[in-house]
């Protein structure tokens, strides 16, 4: 039976305002807003699949548990200062068909075969681009004097998404998680585990989040007030190395294959026209711990980038 207990999450419109896409996986497709320095991710469906009120309370609920996991597990296990968690929002069916069009003629041949169908979608911050606070920083306080400089303050309304995005201390009603079954288990194996230190994180471990309500529709989150010593501002270029290195070790199971599971998969997609050529790339050379093979690794990589190498320079691949 369809839950009735459907939480509200954030609506968001973007179809006015300036995207561009960013790639996509098997199971994702990234679109970057680059005025709000903010990326959205995806989820894809294949397009002959059946779509019922099931399916789709199912995809909020795997959106927010996304969400929720990257809030109560990753961060506690890799630090604030290199993960943030996301937000969740909904985008008009109308605008995810507009968008589904439009990315057509911009995406791979091999992955038209799926399309984003869905209203949910996650946000993070863009990580090929420099926060706003590093290349235009407000000016310093006076000399002499013992008020510090304001990066980021905001005891309004968010007006624009990068606003949205919470600081490392702003980790409240990002997320909403519906109460069923499977998040509620969730819930009990989080509070059992032991790697939640951040008292930040512990304060509210006693329900499962959920949207601010008493916020507007058109703000996405609220920054808490912080205030720090303003950065020197960054006027050369930036580049941004994203690598999906994949699997680097052999299942015991698996142990009797000729070649790992990542070089066996290229003659699948080579087989299927999802690539040109193999790729001269493996994991386990990468993760070997021997300097030459991971050198080698990487060279490989640098010939054979296909989805594991992009190098960004402003924002740009």
């Amino acid at each position: 039976m369809f839950p009735t207990n459907v939480p509200d999450v954030t609506h968001l419109s973007i179809v006015k305002k300036k995207w561009k896409y960013r790639g996509e996986g098997n199971a994702n497709l990234v679109l970057a807003l680059p005025e709000e320095r903010v990326i959205l991710r995806l989820h894809k469906m294949r397009r002959d699949s059946t779509i019922t009120k099931e399916v789709e309370f199912e995809e909020m609920n795997r959106v927010c548990r996304e969400a929720f996991f990257c809030r109560m597990v990753m961060v506690p296990l890799l630090g604030k200062a290199y993960i943030q968690p996301p937000i969740v929002a909904r985008v008009q069916h109308k605008e995810i068909h507009l968008l589904d069009r439009l990315l057509l003629p911009q995406r791979p041949n091999f992955r038209h075969h799926k399309g984003i169908t869905f209203g949910y979608v996650t946000i993070y911050p863009d990580y090929a681009l420099l926060p706003e606070q590093l290349t235009n920083p407000p000016r310093l306080a006076p000399p002499h004097t013992n008020t510090p400089a304001v990066v980021c303050s905001s005891r309004g309304k968010c007006t624009r998404l990068r606003n949205s995005i919470p600081h490392d201390h702003s980790l409240e009603d990002i997320s909403c998680v519906p109460t069923t079954v499977a998040n509620v288990l969730l819930q009990k194996c989080i509070n059992k585990s032991c790697i939640l230190s951040d008292p930040v994180l512990n304060s509210d471990l006693c329900q499962l989040p959920t949207v601010n309500r008493k916020a507007s529709k058109n703000c996405l989150h609220k920054y808490k007030n912080w205030h720090q010593t303003a950065p020197i501002p960054v006027t050369e270029n930036t580049f941004c190395v994203e690598i999906k290195p994949k699997q680097g070790w052999i299942p015991h199971s698996q142990l009797n294959h000729p070649k790992c599971t990542f070089c066996l998969n290229q003659y699948l997609k080579l087989s299927n026209g999802a690539i040109s050529r193999i790729s001269q790339y493996c994991p386990l050379d990468l993760f070997s711990g021997d300097e030459k093979r991971m050198k080698q690794a990487i060279r490989a990589l640098l010939r054979t980038p296909q989805n594991n190498l992009k190098i960004f320079k402003n924002g740009h691949l």
